[in-house]
């Protein structure tokens, strides 16, 4: 009884391979590559006896890459004989370059460390290792799928925690109202300012611009034909602002609340002059009809200034 043993050849020999002198790469006819399969570092025998190690095959078998370039007494077209490196051949490599990757003390400092529930090693420097402990949040965080689940384990972030962040700054309710400030005409500060004094109240915006009101002004006798209001604002301005007076119903001329009859039974109608200041501001109630003011004559009005205070 004969025996097969002559099938299992150490060797392909199907086809037929194509060698170029100064290149690496090589051309295959019919010699069915990627079925053999050959791999990288199997071998080539040239009929000159030359030995050409292969570096990779292309994917559809029909040549491949060398290791090095074909030298001249190898090129040309003939019979494919490739020799198989053996498996054993393979893991000895494979396990060399393993060992040489290890060798750097990589495993040794992760060998060298205590183990423990919840402990995750880490390197802290080149070649060596640390543990450090390993959370309940931190191990939910990283089995999260998207960032808006890791926000919501997060939770809530104190607005203490919260950091300026130069030039600047990250505003929320916590900050957006403060003392407004600028730098060459660049908002350092909050973003609204307000507040009040005994002359009125104001608003500052970070854009510059100042917002000046008060009630109940009181314009008193200063003339026959005049009544005057003296006052300053509340927050200076950087020019002078446009400023409005108004006499409302809610307030009164002399006790009484106020009405177009009131003025023109005490005389006729009332003509209201300005001038306005960086800091301060006069208001005249003329009364350019027949009646004058008399003395002790008074009537409170409301007052709006707007301007710039940068």
């Amino acid at each position: 009884m004969s025996d097969n043993f002559d099938k299992f050849l150490p060797d392909w020999t199907v086809g037929t391979l194509t060698l170029v002198a100064g290149a690496k790469t090589f051309t295959a006819a019919n010699a069915q590559l990627t079925l053999a399969p050959i791999r990288k570092g199997d071998t080539i025998i040239t009929p000159s006896g030359l030995t050409l190690i292969i570096e990779s095959i292309k994917a559809d078998g029909n040549g491949g890459v060398l290791y090095q370039n074909t030298p001249a007494p190898a090129a040309g077209t003939f019979q494919t004989l490739i020799r198989f490196q053996s498996d054993n051949s393979r893991f000895t490599g494979q396990l060399a370059a393993l060992v040489q990757l290890m060798s750097g003390g990589n495993l040794q400092s992760l060998a060298g460390l205590s183990s423990n529930k919840d402990l995750l090693p880490y390197f802290n420097g080149a070649g060596t290792m640390a543990a450090t402990q390993f959370t309940e949040l931190a191990r939910t965080v990283i089995s999260r799928a998207n960032g808006a689940q890791v926000y919501s384990d997060l939770g809530t972030i104190p607005v203490a925690q919260v950091p300026d962040m130069a030039p600047q700054k990250a505003f929320r309710r916590g900050n957006i109202l403060g003392n407004v400030s600028q730098s060459g005409g660049v908002p350092t500060g909050a973003v609204i300012q307000s507040g009040s004094n005994a002359n009125g109240d104001f608003v500052r915006y970070a854009d510059g611009t100042q917002i000046f009101s008060a009630s109940g002004v009181v314009a008193e006798y200063s003339s026959g034909d005049v009544l005057r209001a003296e006052f300053s604002y509340s927050a200076n301005f950087i020019l002078p602002p446009a400023l409005m007076a108004l006499m409302n119903s809610a307030y009164d001329y002399n006790g009484t609340a106020f009405n177009s009859s009131t003025l023109m039974a005490s005389g006729g109608s009332s003509v209201v002059k300005r001038f306005t200041r960086n800091n301060s501001a006069t208001i005249d109630i003329m009364r350019p009809a027949a009646g004058a003011w008399s003395s002790g004559d008074a009537m409170k009005i409301d007052c709006v200034a707007i301007g710039r205070w940068f």
